[in-house]
């Protein structure tokens, strides 16, 4: 037994004697000393990892391993590990060591003498050293002593081949010893002895055993030593554990099993379900169902589950089992709830190898796809599988709703092969279709390609395959193919169309949806007496020709308002419903709110939603959406107002909110102050309690409403690249060109890139080359560059004209953004002249308008006479801004207060100190104007509110809802009321509010940027689809020297 304290040995006392005398050879008896006593403790350590790695195998051999290392650190010629740099091994070394032993390693697997790789180590060991030593001494030559132990004796032979510096884990059980005649202690066991191993544990049922076993046929197919998956013995072992382990309630160790046996290699079927995989399944299902406090299991587990599911065979499988359609259906359930679309197709195609009705089956597969909007999956499913199933006629009828459905929203994805397949299959089994189903299909058609050429050719292609024998109503289709030629402006063939179909049916000479047709383009041509002939002409003897009557009459009341004003707007609209008893409809009480609402005419407005009310409209979620819009558009109301606003209305009725509505409202709380990012925007979206739109975000096809809109939100918290993912999504699942949502991918972007923009300039130049127009997004980039060129210095005005020359020279049309970026520059740099020339050019550019025709133009207009002290000029812009619907915005009352300090702050060389007060009072005058209208404005949106809440309540009342007292809500209740009323219910003072409103847009608008003009735009909606300039901010004009 070893001494329990270290002796030190005589070439060490030798060194510190040197060290203390101060001889020359010290330093290398010191290092050659370490080195040699580090190589032995490596190796003593290596050796013992080896035998802990055999724990489960040989008896005593992790105590042995512990054993040998802690006598190997008290051992006087092993001395412990160093813990300073200084004493690791170099590199060099290591490396030399790790490549002698790996060459050596190979020799032996090759069969050469053992005797050869001896000399050969021998010559390596004799060559020079990399530190200048003899290799007499060196770790290649150490050679491990027998060690007597208490309990057990062990020779712990040599581990060649591994290099020191891979992993503990690393290691092959040497074989050697089976050929000699003899089986080594450290040897993996054979595959036999595994097997005998797992079938006593599996008789046994005992826990320790059964995980020893596992363990063992894990380690055997890591190390690729266990059998392929036709040996019958060791896949019966396997099996026989794994339903052990079903027995004993542990579905997850048996679940390991059958992946490792799947993972291997293919297998034959009857194997498959030796281990019982249905059940297996189930209980983990099961299991893990039942410990999720929510519906949808762990995603995780639900792809284990479906690994199992999806085995690999050998032969294609031939077993058709109800208990295992059953498993598929579970799993499909399960992975379309978590949104594993992909995964659920793999699962269905394993499905219907063992469904006995296969329709029925992929009839449902394609409904869940509609239902979890994997549009483009379900048409291609219904076009590959569906139609070679021989579907009966109910299963048709059942699933060409869900499949039309999924063309128009996979944005017209195969229209025509979809209506082809739909012919023959119920052309097979003599079943009609709805006519509905073929009229969208042909407008998807249109909508796809926009030749009419190619549709009449496809129509006359379904006429001959028998569209006549399986639609209810022909007349119908002649209607689209009417209406489709109208709009492709094919007049001729309109009236051929209409001519060959009056010869069939002569009841299409009073159809209510074709005069609609015809007066629709008769108000596009304004032919107004002809309208008014077509309505006449209309039968309205029943509830569907009254809803196609109001339908058909909301397009001609647009065209109409065009070039008439509101008032006669109005009459025309009330002449029609007196006289020729058009209907209301809820798109008709929506057009006439806006149109009202856009002159800010309070009493007709509220006097028009009192009149649909009497006249019989049934009070829904359009009358919300007029309200809703109007206030925020026209009225300004505030966020927080319009809010409290939203939530009245739907605690009145849940039906008086749709999802337009919470498109209306989350617009609204993500654009009312583009300054309120993050976490401020996160939490108004939360205050809305609605249920958001993932569709967008999981790349699910929807509509551009929906697109901009989760773009906008991606923005609002600070996620550019997320954005820019559902732009570029989008644009794969065959979203049509939209430029609101290609303005917001160029903010995202311009987020995300330093300059040049060239990325930004290829997403923009991506869609010119689509033939879509992106001048104004071409120009505001341009007008980003124009700046930072401005910034590096020189003559200001010549940098901005030799730009504007270059823009006129490459043929691209100047806009009004990039004119107010270059007056923005010249304010900057206190050139007045020449921002006003650039607003002037602006004014011009956009048709020619009037100067201060926005926002941003009154801005550079007032800023520049400001700071020339223009009188005048001063007063000829407040007049024009006190004209505009833009005087009770908020940017418009913080210009002037800015021009204000600019005439102040003004030191001309002529410029008299009277004259400085004279343009002082006029924009105090101003200002005290705007202060005033935006009081009124106020007045009027607070008292819009209350009426819309009192028609509405009624109308709740009259549907039979039971009433509701705000005051009983807290969360409407939580703060006193900001309006005050005397006895008869008038408002007193709207000072409160308007300080309170006056703090909170001044929180969140001090560091306006001019930048934001393009994308995050206040009057932007994702329900108009348009985007304008509201004059976001201004970078403040440096006062004249």
């Amino acid at each position: 037994m070893s001494s329990p304290l270290p002796v030190p040995s005589k070439a060490a006392l030798t060194a510190l004697r040197g060290l203390v005398v101060g001889t020359s050879c010290t330093l290398a008896l010191i290092a050659e000393d370490r080195r040699r006593r580090i190589r032995n403790a490596l190796t003593a350590i290596e050796n013992g990892e080896r035998i802990r790695q055999a724990r489960n195998y040989n008896t005593g051999g992790a105590a042995l391993a512990v054993a040998l290392e802690e006598e190997s650190l008290l051992d006087a010629g092993i001395l412990p590990l160093a813990p300073e740099p200084s004493a690791a091994l170099p590199a060099e070394i290591i490396r030399q060591y790790d490549n002698a032993r790996i060459a050596e390693s190979e020799r032996l697997r090759r069969g050469e003498d053992v005797s050869e790789s001896k000399t050969t180590r021998g010559e390596h060991d004799s060559g020079p050293h990399p530190c200048g030593q003899s290799r007499r001494d060196t770790p290649g030559s150490f050679t491990p002593r027998k060690r007597t132990l208490t309990g057990q004796h062990h020779f712990i032979p040599l581990v060649e081949g591994v290099p020191i510096t891979q992993t503990r884990r690393y290691h092959k059980f040497s074989r050697r010893a089976d050929n000699e005649g003899g089986r080594s202690s450290l040897a993996f066991p054979s595959n036999d002895s595994i097997v005998v191993m797992i079938q006593e544990a599996c008789r046994t049922k005992e826990l320790g055993q059964m995980e020893k076993a596992a363990l063992l046929i894990f380690e055997a197919t890591t190390q690729n030593q266990a059998p392929n998956n036709l040996d019958d013995a060791w896949m019966e072992a396997s099996a026989l554990l794994c339903r052990t382990y079903l027995d004993l309630e542990r579905a997850e160790d048996a679940a390991k099993i059958l992946s490792t046996v799947l993972a291997r290699a293919p297998l034959t079927e009857a194997r498959y379900f030796d281990f019982q995989p249905v059940r297996l399944i189930e209980s983990l299902l099961a299991k893990e169902t039942q410990a999720k406090t929510r519906e949808n299991i762990c995603s995780a587990k639900l792809e284990t589950a479906i690994s199992l599911f999806l085995p690999r065979f050998i032969e294609k499988p031939v077993v058709q089992s109800a208990e295992l359609l059953a498993v598929g259906r579970a799993l499909l359930d399960h992975a379309f709830a978590v949104g594993k679309s992909t995964r659920a197709i793999d699962v269905y195609w394993r499905c219907i190898s063992v469904s006995e009705s296969q329709y029925d089956f992929t009839s449902w597969v394609i409904t869940k796809l509609h239902d979890t909007g994997d549009y483009k999956a379900a048409i291609r499913l219904f076009l590959a599988n569906y139609c070679k199933m021989s579907p009966s006629a109910p299963s048709i009828i059942r699933i060409a709703g869900p499949v039309v459905q999924c063309v128009e929203k996979a944005h017209n994805y195969k229209p025509a092969q979809v209506l082809k397949t739909l012919l023959n299959i119920a052309s097979a089994k003599e079943c009609q279709l709805k006519t509905e189903w073929i009229m969208r299909l042909l407008t998807a058609h249109w909508r796809r390609h926009g030749s009419f050429e190619e549709l009449e050719a496809f129509f006359q292609q379904l006429v001959e395959l028998g569209l006549k024998g399986v639609v209810y109503h022909l007349d119908g289709v002649y209607r689209v193919m009417i209406e489709l030629a109208l709009e492709a402006g094919e007049d001729f063939k309109a009236e051929s169309i209409f001519a060959q179909a009056s010869a069939e049916l002569p009841q299409l000479a009073h159809d209510v949806r074709l005069l609609g047709i015809f007066a629709r383009f008769k108000a596009k041509q304004q032919d107004w007496e002809g309208v008014r002939e077509s309505f006449a002409a209309m039968k309205l003897d029943s509830k569907p020709a009254l809803d196609a009557c109001g339908t058909a009459f909301v397009p001609v009341v647009k065209t109409y308002a065009k070039d008439h004003t509101v008032q006669e707007t109005d009459a025309f609209v009330r002449s029609y419903i007196t006289d020729l008893k058009v209907p209301l409809s809820r798109f008709l009480v929506t057009l006439m709110a806006k149109q009202y609402a856009s002159i800010r005419n309070l009493e007709s407005f509220v006097e028009w939603l009192e009149y649909c009310s009497i006249a019989g409209f049934q009070v829904d979620a359009a009358f919300t959406n007029a309200v809703l819009v109007s206030c925020r558009r026209n009225w300004n109301v505030p966020f927080r107002d319009l809010r409290t606003l939203f939530r009245k209305l739907r605690a009145l009725n849940p039906n008086f909110v749709d999802r337009h509505t919470e498109r209306v409202m989350m617009d609204a709380a993500l654009s009312s102050d583009n300054k309120l990012e993050g976490g401020f925007a996160r939490g108004r979206v939360l205050s809305l309690r609605i249920t958001p739109n993932m569709g967008p975000v999981k790349g699910k096809c929807d509509t551009e409403h929906e697109v901009t809109l989760a773009m906008k939100e991606a923005l609002s918290y600070r996620h550019p690249a997320k954005a820019l993912s559902i732009y570029k999504r989008a644009l794969h699942l065959g979203m049509p060109f939209s430029e609101c949502a290609l303005k917001l991918a160029v903010n995202a972007q311009l987020k995300l890139e330093n300059k040049p923009y060239r990325k930004t300039y290829d997403l923009v130049l991506k869609a010119q080359d689509q033939g879509n127009n992106v001048d104004p997004i071409l120009n505001y980039l341009l007008g980003l560059q124009l700046a930072d060129l401005a910034a590096k210095g020189g003559e200001i005005r010549s940098i901005v004209q030799t730009a504007i020359d270059r823009i006129k020279e490459v043929g691209l049309k100047i806009a009004d953004t990039f004119l107010h970026r270059a007056a923005l520059i010249c304010l900057t740099s206190g050139h007045f002249e020449g921002a006003h020339h650039y607003a002037l050019m602006a004014a011009e550019s956009n048709n020619h308008s009037e100067p201060c025709y926005n926002l941003d133009n009154f801005r550079i207009m007032l800023y520049s006479f400001a700071g020339l002290l223009n009188i005048d000029g001063i007063r000829q812009v407040l007049a024009k801004a006190l004209s505009s619907n833009y005087k009770e915005h908020t940017g418009c009352l913080k210009a002037l207060k800015r021009a204000r300090e600019m005439v102040m702050e003004a030191r001309l060389n002529d410029a008299k100190t009277q004259q400085r007060h004279d343009a002082y009072d006029v924009l105090s005058e101003g200002i005290d104007k705007m202060v005033e209208s935006r009081q009124r404005l106020q007045s009027q949106g607070v008292k819009l509110g209350m009426e819309s809440v009192r028609i509405m309540r009624q109308a709740a009342l009259d549907a039979g809802v039971a009433p509701v007292d705000f005051a009983e809500i807290p969360w409407l209740n939580s703060s006193k009321p900001r309006i005050r009323q005397d006895d008869d219910g008038a408002e007193l003072d709207f000072e409160e509010e308007f300080r309170r409103q006056q703090e909170e847009q001044e929180e969140g608008g001090k560091a306006a940027v001019f930048d934001e003009l393009l994308v995050l735009d206040s009057t932007f909606s994702t329900a108009g689809g348009k985007m304008v300039g509201n004059g976001a901010g201004l970078a403040q004009p440096v006062p004249a020297a």
